[in-house]
């Protein structure tokens, strides 16, 4: 878990406001296997959702989207 913003450079701290990372390689840990997941979404530095984005945008719809592969 990281207290700090999960994009280096970003210029805004944590808060309470969501953000869903998407559209990258987003590896888990979790289990005996890793697996890829589509979207995470993290509020205040704790991860609150990893899963299929259409899934994290429905249940986040406040949430500050950050795509991981724009150019």
């Amino acid at each position: 878990v990281c207290a700090q913003p999960l994009i280096a450079g970003d210029p805004q701290p944590a808060t309470d406001i969501p953000s869903i990372y998407f559209n990258g390689d987003i590896l888990t840990m979790e289990g005996d296997e890793p697996r890829y997941v589509e979207a995470l979404v993290e509020r205040g530095g704790t991860i609150v959702y990893v899963g299929p984005k259409d899934a994290a945008l429905r249940q986040f719809p406040q949430a500050v989207r950050r795509d991981l592969q724009r150019q």
